[in-house]
């Protein structure tokens, strides 16, 4: 039990490592002059290969074992954001440092988030919440950390790659959870998704309406804050933003978690989403409000968005519990990716709306109000409300 507890920790750590890395890209941005049609850009692309690389990773994880996926997301996470932010990386190899950062990213998430929840399938979500409230931590202070990092060492990237190759290292050494001890070929997956089809795609889409408006805001609120419109402020207050926002989602992220664990992750959703969109609308529309009341309401819509992944994640393990990477391979994977769309077409309108990045962010209500409706028919879903975790009977032996 202690080598799991230990094994455990160094995946919460080693998340907070590997999503500190993906969460750069809005301060590297302006750090960098991207003008904000190039930085969606680079944020979709990014995005496309972090989500769609996961449907891969989590059927061969459910194939292969877990541990050898999200050790190699923690290596290449590290070395290859650290080349990306490289001062003299050309446009297009910064493209490509990016995009295979991110399959490191991909290759970590579905694996280590089955490798969490299956130690206590009872408490499964709260488990995964802690390990998902490690990565949104880390998410908190990878655009400020980046702006000093920048600041103090003129873009050299040799030190950024440390605090990843250290825990790479870690978690080789440690026991950590390594996923199904019998090298089997799992049931047949697409029998078992047909099967689940409504409530599974019902859940896709839900998150991809969350993660839609989380990665627009962790975009484009740093250069946004800088617009006149919103007071001209430096890039350093956007990127203090976005870091208390995720600070906070990652601190709701267990107590969202035990709540879904008692009473169901649909109730939990349904409340979420209802302080999300009026917090939302505030900050979008509030260009006119003192600095605290823009940011307090970012906070707050921020914070309803990312505090619910576990729930999103164990809610389609209940679904499909003999497929567990896979399933969170598309409940974040390919969720993200159709999510990713959006920093792409905010950042390309923003060039075409008289009012610039301020009005094109506006375009964020649509899926605000899409979220409140098919969250609703989720929550009422016979499936998802009689689901709070995983059966114990269903868990890989570990």
């Amino acid at each position: 039990m202690k080598g799991r507890r230990l094994g455990f920790a160094a995946l919460v750590v080693a998340h907070i490592t590997v999503d500190a890395y993906s969460g750069i890209i809005g301060a590297y941005g302006p750090l960098r002059g991207l003008d904000p049609a190039t930085l969606g850009t680079l944020a979709t692309t990014y995005v496309t290969f972090a989500a769609l690389g996961q449907v891969a990773f989590g059927l061969w994880g459910d194939r292969l074992g877990w541990r050898p996926c999200y050790l190699f997301g923690v290596f290449a996470s590290a070395v290859f954001s650290a080349l990306a932010i490289s001062p003299w990386a050309p446009l297009w190899a910064v493209f490509v440092f990016f995009c295979i950062a991110g399959l490191g990213n991909a290759a970590f998430h579905p694996t280590a988030v089955s490798a969490a929840g299956a130690l206590d399938p009872r408490r499964s979500t709260i488990l995964v919440s802690v390990l998902l409230g490690g990565g949104t931590l880390g998410l908190s202070f990878s655009q400020p950390a980046l702006t000093r990092y920048w600041e103090a060492t003129q873009g050299s990237p040799w030190l950024y790659a440390v605090p990843g190759l250290v825990m790479g290292v870690v978690l080789l050494v440690l026991r950590s959870p390594a996923g199904p001890a019998e090298r089997r070929d799992p049931t047949p997956v697409m029998p078992a998704l047909r099967a689940s089809r409504g409530p599974v795609a019902l859940l896709v889409t839900l998150m991809a309406l969350r993660a839609c408006i989380c990665m627009v805001l962790s975009s484009f609120v740093p250069t946004l804050m800088g617009t006149a419109g919103r007071g001209g402020h430096p890039v350093q207050t956007g990127a203090w933003l976005v870091g208390a926002t995720m600070f906070c989602g990652a601190m709701m992220m267990p107590v969202i978690g035990h709540w879904a664990d008692r009473r169901g992750g649909g109730t939990v959703l349904t409340a979420t989403s209802l302080v999300l969109v009026p917090a939302l609308a505030v900050f979008l529309l509030g260009a006119g409000l003192p600095l605290w009341a823009q940011g307090s309401a970012l906070i707050v819509a921020g914070t309803m968005g990312i505090c619910t992944n576990a729930a999103h994640v164990t809610i389609g393990h209940a679904l499909l519990p003999r497929h567990k990477a896979f399933v969170s391979s598309l409940v974040m994977g390919l969720a993200w990716a159709i999510a990713g769309i959006g920093p792409m077409a905010v950042g390309r309108m923003g060039n075409v709306f008289d009012g610039g990045l301020d009005a094109s962010m506006g375009m964020l209500l649509v899926p605000a109000v899409a979220l409140i409706v098919c969250t609703r028919r989720l929550a009422r879903h016979p499936a998802v409300a009689a689901a709070h975790g995983a059966p114990v009977t269903n868990a890989p032996v570990i």
